[in-house]
């Protein structure tokens, strides 16, 4: 998704800048051009000579060479780039950025780029946490900066907290999929389901289904890059999204994940419901293993449990309602009645029958359906179909704004 792509990278004075030759190696591997612009200060952590052979372009550390009188247009260096990416970021340079100051190239350059930029911080928690640094952040992100927020993790001062700068396969990946959504979720709030509910018979013994929760994940991802602010409800045992600052809550029956979802749903922009929540779940499990003997499982009483999808679909509700539904014969006309009958905004259906889709897959293929079009996503990576799908949410919602 990057090949091709021009990347500018601006690295600041933060210990977390020794980092960086392994994120250009990256990126280059994905088949994008990078150059590199820096802090004289960043040289303490990293020299010249690594910048330039992994970028494979000349490092620009001042606009001016006193010897040789060659000025570095930075204007030039700056119109160039498809993005900027600051990492990382120090509070001091997040300060500069923020009130404009130009006192070294990284911010001359970002102060004259047309593109978008996305600011990494990384610094010790104390710092991080400083009223003034949220201060800025808050700053950053109203002039229209993208933020990849630093991890939970040890850090350098030999503390532990928030501030840790996120390995390069993280910024890889947030760049990627932040360079493919749309810019309308940026800011917004969404609520992603995920995984397949556990139904308990004994302390032994549940009913599930296969569901991996990789789809749920996938939109979580794809939505956080995207500048939202994400909270994944997810079923125990399905994928753990890759991003640590994703809001994760850990549920196992349907009852859990209802309460999770119902109590915070009035507050989201857009809500998914990508988990595969179980029909039927019994009456009353028993304290004590069954046994087959007594012919306990035999007399089990089952219950429907409440269909989550269609008790969200209230009128008046604040969000856009997006559903899942699996199925093994993948009618479009069927899945139309049936987003009808659950009276959410949009329903995305998949097929058992279609190869490299379904459960447990790495790819998936789906016919997103919502009222008034149906969008048929082709055979491609769950993180490709679920910045497709977040893509035409964002425009569903532009539409719908437009009425």
């Amino acid at each position: 998704m990057l090949a091709g792509k021009r990347i500018l990278l601006g690295i600041t004075g933060g210990i977390a800048a020794y980092k960086i030759p392994e994120f250009i190696r990256l990126l280059r591997a994905e088949g994008a051009e990078v150059k590199v612009v820096c802090t004289p200060q960043s040289l303490d952590f990293v020299t010249p000579l690594t910048l330039a052979t992994t970028s494979g372009n000349p490092v620009v550390v001042s606009l001016f060479d006193a010897h040789s009188g060659t000025w570095v247009n930075h204007v030039e260096l700056a119109l160039w780039a498809d993005v900027m990416v600051i990492a990382p970021l120090t509070a001091n340079s997040l300060a500069g950025l923020v009130n404009g100051k130009t006192d070294n190239a990284v911010l001359v350059t970002a102060l004259c780029t047309r593109c978008p930029v996305v600011l990494v911080p990384a610094m010790d928690h104390d710092m991080w946490e400083h009223q003034s640094t949220l201060n800025n952040i808050q700053k950053a992100e109203a002039m229209g900066y993208a933020l990849m927020r630093p991890e939970y993790g040890a850090l350098a001062s030999g503390l532990i907290g928030q501030g840790r700068m996120p390995e390069p396969p993280a910024m890889l990946q947030f760049l990627t999929l932040f360079q493919q959504c749309h810019s309308w979720w940026k800011g917004k709030k969404v609520l992603i389901s995920s995984g397949g509910t556990r139904e308990a018979i004994d302390p032994v013994r549940f009913i599930s289904n296969q569901s991996s929760g990789k789809m749920g994940v996938a939109l979580a991802e794809a939505a956080y890059c995207a500048g939202a602010q994400v909270t994944l409800v997810r079923t125990r045992g399905s994928k753990m999204p890759y991003f640590k600052n994703i809001n994760c809550i850990e549920v196992e029956t349907a009852l859990q994940m209802q309460s999770a979802i119902s109590g915070m749903a009035n507050e989201q922009d857009v809500i998914c419901m990508a988990a595969a929540v179980a029909d039927f779940r019994v009456d009353q499990p028993s304290l004590q293993k069954l046994k087959k003997k007594d012919q306990g499982l035999n007399h089990l009483i089952w219950v429907e449990n409440p269909d989550i999808l269609k008790g969200l679909a209230q009128e008046n509700r604040p969000y856009f309602l997006l559903g899942f539904a699996l199925e093994s014969n993948g009618n479009v006309q069927d899945a139309r009645l049936k987003l009808l009958q659950k009276g959410a905004d949009a329903l995305a259906l998949n097929s058992l029958t279609d190869s490299g889709a379904g459960f447990g897959t790495d790819t998936n293929k789906m016919t997103l359906i919502t009222h008034d079009s149906t969008y048929e996503l082709s055979l491609k990576s769950k993180t490709e179909i679920a910045v497709e799908i977040l893509n035409i949410v964002a425009e569903c919602k532009l539409k719908s704004s437009q009425v």
